[in-house]
């Protein structure tokens, strides 16, 4: 029988939270290659959320992927202990009012899904509070 290789999704969640944190903490808007599509990984996170939350390995998974990650994006993101890079995500995620706006077009905008199957801004940003907080479970 054939088999298809793939990733498993609780290993996507701990690779995207990774990626998301060091992306959105070298964020520069004003550069002209800023990419706000980097939004959408927000969305998937909270899509992830209830697989992440049947996994007993995801913790060790997330603490592992985030130390590897410490010298990508550079000195900003090496300066951060793991907790804190999900830390500075959460707070950019509250203070930055441009996040909802970029959810909304490229989420919202772009889904296939029906309007009332994609977690709104709120509720994608309560899931990855959710995620980041299973850092120190």
């Amino acid at each position: 029988m054939p088999s298809i290789a793939c990733v498993d999704p609780v290993e996507t969640a701990a690779d995207k939270l990774s990626a998301f944190a060091w992306r959105m903490i070298i964020r520069d808007r004003t550069s002209e290659n800023d990419d706000p599509t980097i939004v959408r990984h927000l969305h998937d996170l909270a899509a992830l959320e209830d697989t992440v939350g049947k996994s007993a390995g995801f913790s060790a998974l997330l603490a592992s992927i985030l130390e590897a990650d410490t010298h990508r994006g550079g000195s900003m993101v090496a300066a951060l202990a793991p907790a804190d890079r999900l830390a500075a995500v959460r707070v950019k995620l509250d203070e930055d009012k441009a996040y909802p706006d970029e959810y909304r077009r490229f989420v919202e905008g772009m889904a296939f899904a029906a309007a009332g199957e994609i977690p709104s801004f709120e509720a994608a940003r309560a899931a990855l509070g959710r995620l980041c907080d299973r850092l120190e479970a």
